[in-house]
């Protein structure tokens, strides 16, 4: 992944375009907060599936718990 650029809202607003043309991911910033971040699409997909790949091998992990010998759910 490339370097994160920060900036501030108002300039963002100024050359929105540029900024989602853009391959590196852009942190808005107000009043020095951070308050949104501007990533490219392929970005979030890989995201959403390395987060419904852990949420998967988690619910895996605790079926596997659940049946092993003396586990109560109590």
């Amino acid at each position: 992944m490339s370097a994160i650029l920060v900036e501030p809202a108002r300039q963002v607003r100024d050359h929105f375009s540029e900024v989602i043309e853009r391959s590196e991911p852009t942190i808005i910033t107000r009043h020095g907060r951070e308050i949104a971040a501007v990533i490219s699409i392929d970005d979030l997909r890989r995201f959403e599936e390395l987060e419904a790949r852990e949420l998967h091998r988690l619910i895996e992990e605790r079926r596997h718990e659940a049946t092993l010998p003396g586990y109560n759910l109590d």
